[in-house]
């Protein structure tokens, strides 16, 4: 079932003065405490989609970003990293490793397949006879596409063709708006991702490690498969595990280093080249993961980051987390005289 939230009730004083296209006052607090008048409106027409596509799946509403399917190419990339990784550390791997780096993989992907087909947080156009809730405050940047003031914090994305509150980015790589509804989302996407690349690198190096100690000491600098590597390793230990040398992969490898220990070895060079890949994942991704906790914990954009302001120093990390993990009910459903809405 659903969760369900109440709307947050209006202030009269406040609507009141919107309704006459009257300033509360001329600093940013007062046009930040109009945020009851801006999700109080509500359009679930057609029209307030702009590009994005309205679809019903086993009863629940997602909006389709226009540029969803490019998330396949990322994960078509990550997929192929990911059997590399496995392939070549496979002689090491316990079941906990397996289950903690995949169930980092598919989650990530989970969450950014989320960023694509929920609501970012549209401030939807006007619909028939509606009026625009501040009148003609010129304190409010108007929108020339949506033809209305838009709320503050709010931008215009041209990609999907709406005005988004809290505007983060739209992001061509998974293919989906970041803005108030959708940040969570997409923060745990990088986390997911970046957490991954750190296991990742630890494969490799466990497995770069171990083909090392266990080489001849007169022949470790021509990087050979180990030949008394036989199983998984635990507690730092090989177990005898027989059936793990019939691999093709490790028959092969066992026959070139019988026949020319001086040979360099395919497997160390392939595993030291997925180690080089896991790392740029982990510094790019990571990175990022870093920054958009950053930025939930402080309520901030990264457009907002860039121009050197923290609207959520005030509030405190916890109603800035609250904030962000639990974002106001989707604009583009029920009406204005709803009580209750769904919260996706």
């Amino acid at each position: 079932m659903d969760a369900v939230v109440p709307l947050r009730p209006a202030a009269a004083t406040a609507v009141t003065a919107a309704a006459a296209g009257e300033g509360l006052n001329g600093t940013e607090d007062a046009l930040l405490s109009t945020d009851d008048v801006f999700l109080r409106r509500r359009n679930n027409t057609l029209a307030a989609l702009g590009k994005l596509k309205r679809s019903v799946v086993c009863g629940k509403v997602l909006y389709l970003s226009p540029d969803r399917c490019v998330i396949f190419a990322p994960a078509g990339i990550t997929a192929f990293l990911l059997c590399c990784n496995t392939v070549i550390a496979w002689p090491i791997l316990s079941f906990f490793d397996f289950f903690l780096l995949y169930s980092l993989v598919i989650g990530g992907f989970v969450f950014a397949a989320l960023v694509s087909c929920t609501d970012p947080g549209v401030y939807p156009r006007l619909g028939p006879g509606d009026i625009d809730p501040v009148g003609d405050d010129k304190r409010y940047i108007f929108c020339r596409v949506c033809h209305l003031r838009r709320p503050p914090r709010t931008s215009h994305c041209y990609t999907c063709g709406v005005c988004v509150l809290e505007h983060d980015h739209h992001c061509g790589i998974i293919g989906g708006c970041v803005g108030l509804r959708s940040l969570r989302w997409f923060t745990l996407f990088v986390v997911c991702i970046g957490l991954g690349a750190i296991v990742a690198c630890s494969w490799m190096i466990r497995f770069l490690s171990a083909m090392i100690s266990q080489m001849p000491v007169h022949n470790r600098s021509a990087t050979t498969i180990p030949l008394n590597m036989t199983g998984p390793m635990e507690g730092g230990a090989p177990v005898d595990m027989p059936f793990m040398m019939n691999k093709p992969g490790f028959r092969q490898a066992r026959a070139r280093n019988t026949s020319n220990t001086d040979e360099p070895n395919l497997v160390g060079i392939g595993a030291c080249m997925v180690f080089f890949l896991d790392l740029i994942v982990l510094l790019l991704v990571g990175g990022m993961a870093v920054m958009y906790i950053f930025l939930m914990l402080t309520s901030t954009t990264r457009r907002e980051s860039k121009k050197g302001m923290l609207y959520g120093k005030k509030n405190g990390v916890c109603n800035n987390l609250t904030h962000s993990m639990f974002p106001p009910p989707s604009l583009l459903e029920g009406s204005a005289t709803d009580d209750m809405v769904n919260l996706v």
